[in-house]
């Protein structure tokens, strides 16, 4: 059996998103909102079965073994971080 996949999600009111995120998805663990970047907007769509949780709610300490990789290249990432925005939905969320 296949290991389980986490797409690890900031909540919907962060108060910084990358352009291009999404904001219609939940947290399966509790139901709450979450900001989907592009780079785990790739993911979402290329692979199957994967589990979007909230940060809040995954806890790598009661899941040592879990393998943890990034959702895009490190270079994607950092530009998603470095071209963040204000959340203007946070107000909303």
């Amino acid at each position: 059996m296949a290991e389980p996949i986490f797409l690890v999600c900031a909540l919907a009111d962060s108060p910084r998103v990358p352009p291009g995120a999404v904001f219609n998805q939940n947290c399966e663990a509790c139901g709450r909102k979450v900001m989907v970047a592009p780079s785990g907007q790739r993911i979402l769509t290329t692979m199957t079965g994967v589990h979007i949780v909230c940060g809040p709610c995954y806890d790598i300490s009661k899941n040592p073994n879990d393998k943890l990789f990034l959702a895009g290249t490190s270079d994607e990432i950092r530009d998603e971080v470095r071209h963040a925005q204000p959340n203007l939905r946070r107000s909303r969320n």
